[in-house]
Formats: structure tokens, C-alpha cells, sequence
């Protein structure tokens, strides 16, 4: 077994990290041009006007499931705790916006 210097280690981590934000951003986009019938700029002037806003950016994660068990699939361990990472902290920031 090879051990990683911790640069690299923290390196990957980012990178997952990264790729879990990316991946969100562009699915959740996509979901907002199919379900804001009226365009997407309108929910972020209005953000009351779609009010299944958090399960649209909820579904928005769901393709981060996909890049964890193939980050896992290779071996890559630090960059599927990457995705990891920024799964948790998407789910607290919608957790926080249902709660207000």
C-alpha cells in the first residue's frame, strides 16, 4: 500500500469536493429550466414563486450518489470523501432552508 503525502491527500479531498459542487450545480440548473415554467431567473428574483425549490435542489444532488461509489469503484478514497463532504454541508444548507 502506498501512503500519499498529505498535500495530496488534501488535494483529492478538494477535488471531490469540487466535483460534488459542479455536478450539483449543473443538475440542479437543469432541473430548475424543466420546472420553472415561466424561466429560472424569475425563482431567483422570486424564490417564493416555486415553492419546491429545496426538493428541485435537493434532486439536484442526487447524481453526487453516482460520483461517490465511483470514486469508491477506483480506489479513490479521499475524493469520494470529498463528495462526501459536500453532500453533508448541501443537506445542512437545505435543512436550514426549510426550517426558515
Amino acid at each position: 500500500m502506498e501512503v500519499k503525502p498529505l498535500e495530496n491527500l488534501k488535494k483529492d479531498f478538494a477535488i471531490g469536493f469540487v466535483l460534488g459542487l459542479g455536478i450539483s450545480v449543473i443538475f440542479g440548473f437543469l432541473l430548475l429550466q424543466y420546472f420553472a415554467g415561466d424561466g429560472w431567473q424569475t425563482v431567483f428574483v422570486d424564490p417564493r414563486k416555486l415553492p419546491a425549490l429545496g426538493a428541485i435542489g435537493s434532486l439536484g444532488a442526487l447524481p453526487n450518489l453516482g460520483l461517490f461509489f465511483w470514486f469508491l469503484h477506483k480506489n479513490q478514497d479521499q475524493k469520494a470523501k470529498g463528495v462526501f463532504g459536500f453532500v453533508m454541508i448541501f443537506a445542512l444548507c437545505i435543512l436550514i432552508l426549510k426550517l426558515f
